[in-house]
C-alpha cells in the first residue's frame, strides 16, 4: 500500500537544509569537517571539553575550562553542526573523546552522547 505525504514548500526546504548540513558537516570516519586541522592547533589530542547552543551547535574545545570560561571565539575550537542531547538543552558542558572512529560527548547529568 503506497501513501502520499504532502510537503509544503517550506518543509522541502527545511528538509534540504537539514540534510545538507547533517552531510557537509561530518567527513568520513565520523569526523567533522574541519576535525584534523582542529587537532594541529591543539595541545590535548583527540579529547577536551564542550559546551551547546543554541540552532542545534556544538563547540568543541581543545582544553579542559568548562562553564563561564568557555569562550566561543577562540582559536582552539571547532563548531559541529550537531547537538546529540535535545536541541532546545543548550549550555551543556562536559568532555569530549575521538575513539574508535566516534566522537563521543560525556556530562554527568545528561550521560554520554554520540556526534
Amino acid at each position: 500500500m503506497k501513501k502520499i505525504v504532502r510537503l509544503t514548500e517550506s518543509d522541502l526546504i527545511r528538509i534540504v537544509k537539514q540534510v545538507l548540513n547533517e552531510e557537509s558537516d561530518m567527513a568520513v570516519g565520523g569526523k567533522p569537517k574541519g576535525y584534523d586541522e582542529f587537532q594541529k592547533k591543539c595541545v590535548t589530542k583527540n579529547k577536551g571539553s564542550f559546551r551547546t547552543y543554541s540552532s542545534n551547535r556544538t563547540l568543541l574545545k581543545c582544553t579542559k575550562t568548562e562553564g563561564s570560561f568557555f569562550h566561543p571565539e577562540e582559536r582552539d575550537s571547532l563548531w559541529v553542526n550537531n547537538n546529540p542531547y535535545n536541541p532546545k538543552d543548550t549550555g551543556i558542558n562536559g568532555s569530549w573523546k575521538f575513539e574508535n572512529g566516534k566522537i563521543t560527548l560525556h556530562n554527568a547529568l545528561k550521560g554520554d552522547k554520540t556526534l
